[in-house]
């Protein structure tokens, strides 16, 4: 009898876990949803689905608190969900079309992200900000704002509150460049070419770069992405220097090398190849980054339910700041490239 009750419990255990991780994990989609159904309403599809569900989720921990009963699904979410997310990314890269467009394009994105994660770590160390935090803050400003952050988050170690306040930063700085560039625009003696390229070297997120250079029409829009693209595909050695530097500086052996390694970056490289020279067609490419940007936003959510704003209280002004003025800086810098390379 002690062993039918014993095998009952765990039986029932075993339920409530998996209603627990199933539970959490619909939770966070559901908020994602939400956020793409709110961009409908004007003025909120200028913020993007990621700013917009992360903004619910911190709401709702306000009000209601953390939803404990689906922690651990919620937690699946933040980390895994987020990662494969990565990983369905690397679909939107066509490795292909950057080698023909030549070495220009590449070393111009080499320099925006040496610049970008440059000042913005430097700035931080002069204002007394966490030097993991800054590396974030810069990754998010020199390489593709969201996917970065989610992407390097893990390597450095930083908090579930750093990696959502990182993500509201970026995505809130980047909505107001993204509209100011589009208020800039009759006003800059730029080719439709130089323009593109410009807003490709210098906006936060690829969305951000789609609405900024889609006015100076569909070439603009097509160089914009195109330097944007190769932004991305510098995350894979950035993060994977940052893996090396922390495993020099560990004394703890093999095994945590190899947790520190961000295996997804692996499959955002085999995805971002097979997008690029494998007979995919059209329609699944576009439903494989939509799923990615859907389940990249389902992460944010988890990151965003761990914000609690009393404990952040003034402590979101100076890396707000760092981030607008290395942002500025970074744009000034490359607008100048970018008449000089085009």
């Amino acid at each position: 009898m002690h062993k039918f009750w014993h095998c009952m419990i765990q039986t029932d255990q075993g339920k409530n876990h998996v209603f627990m991780n199933v539970g959490g994990f619909l939770f966070t989609l559901i908020f994602a949803g939400v956020g793409y159904g709110l961009m409908l309403l004007p003025g909120l599809d200028r913020l993007g689905p990621l700013i917009v569900a992360i903004l619910l989720a911190v709401g709702w921990r306000q009000i209601f608190g953390y939803p404990e009963a689906f922690r651990s699904g919620i937690v699946f979410s933040s980390t895994t969900v987020l990662r494969v997310a990565i990983v369905l990314y690397g679909f939107r890269l066509d490795i292909s079309e950057l080698i023909r467009r030549g070495p220009e394009m590449l070393l111009l994105d080499t320099v925006t992200v040496m610049i970008g994660v440059g000042i913005v770590w430097l700035l931080g160390k002069r204002v007394g900000m966490d030097s993991r935090f800054s590396l974030l803050l810069g990754a998010g400003t020199g390489i593709c704002g969201a996917a970065a952050i989610a992407a390097v988050s893990p390597v450095l170690g930083n908090r579930e509150e750093e990696t959502a306040m990182g993500v509201g930063i970026i995505a809130l700085l980047g909505t107001v460049f993204a509209l100011l560039y589009t208020v800039l625009l009759p006003e800059l003696s730029l080719t439709p070419e130089q323009f593109g390229i410009w807003t490709g070297l210098s906006l936060h997120e690829i969305a951000h770069v789609a609405a900024a250079a889609s006015p100076a029409g569909e070439g603009a829009l097509t160089l914009a992405l195109m330097s944007k693209l190769g932004r991305v595909l510098l995350l894979v050695p950035f993060v994977f220097i940052l893996v090396a530097i922390r495993n020099r500086r560990t004394k703890k052996g093999e095994s945590n090398r190899l947790n520190h390694f961000p295996w997804f970056l692996v499959g955002f490289v085999l995805t971002s190849l097979a997008g690029s020279y494998l007979s995919i067609p059209l329609q699944w490419l576009q439903w494989l980054t939509y799923l990615g940007t859907f389940f990249l936003t389902a992460g944010m959510v988890g990151l965003g339910l761990n914000v609690q704003l009393r404990g952040l209280k003034g402590q979101t002004l100076i890396p707000m700041v760092t981030v607008g003025v290395s942002s500025i800086i970074l744009s000034f810098v490359m607008l100048g490239f970018t008449v000089l390379v085009w």
